[in-house]
C-alpha cells in the first residue's frame, strides 16, 4: 500500500528532482511527487512501501535547496484535496488576469500597478474570522 508524506518548507526554486534527491535510496513511484507550493511551500510524496515512508519520515528537519523541511504523515485524500484547492486558486487567479493580447478599452493601466491578483481569502464551509493575504500558486505534478 502506498503511503503519503506531506512536506512543508519547500523553497519556490525546488523541483521534483530536488525532492527525489532528498529522498534518495527510497522508492518513490513515477508520478509520486506533487508540488503544491503556497505560503507553506508544500509538496506531497507517495512512497511505494510503508518502510520507505518510515525511513523518509526520519529525514524531517533536513534541507532542500538550503531550506529546512518538515515532514508529516498524510493521506491520499488529504493530498487530493490540497491539489484540488491549489488548482481552484490558480484558476480563480487566472480569471482575473486578462490575456496578454486582449484588446482593452479605455486608458492603459498606470505604470505603478503590480501584477498582483486579489483572491478570495475564505473557502466554503471554512470559517476564517481574520482574512489574510492569499498567494496564488500552481501545482506541479510529475507525469
Amino acid at each position: 500500500m502506498a503511503v503519503v508524506i506531506r512536506l512543508q518548507g519547500l523553497p519556490i526554486v525546488a523541483g521534483t528532482m530536488d525532492i527525489r534527491h532528498f529522498f534518495s535510496g527510497l522508492t518513490i513511484p513515477d508520478g509520486g511527487v506533487h508540488i503544491v507550493g503556497g505560503e507553506l511551500g508544500e509538496a506531497f510524496i507517495v512512497f511505494a512501501t510503508d518502510e520507505d515512508a518510515r525511513l523518509g519520515m526520519m529525514r524531517t528537519g533536513g534541507t532542500i535547496k538550503g531550506s529546512k523541511v518538515t515532514l508529516l504523515l498524510s493521506s491520499k485524500t488529504e493530498m487530493q484535496n490540497m491539489i484540488e484547492l491549489s488548482r481552484r486558486r490558480f484558476e480563480t487567479a487566472n480569471l482575473d488576469i486578462p490575456p496578454a493580447n486582449a484588446s482593452r478599452s479605455g486608458p492603459p493601466p498606470s505604470s505603478g500597478m503590480s501584477g498582483r491578483v486579489n483572491l478570495p481569502t475564505t473557502v466554503s464551509n471554512f470559517n476564517n474570522p481574520s482574512p489574510s493575504v492569499v498567494t496564488a500558486t500552481t501545482s506541479v505534478h510529475e507525469s
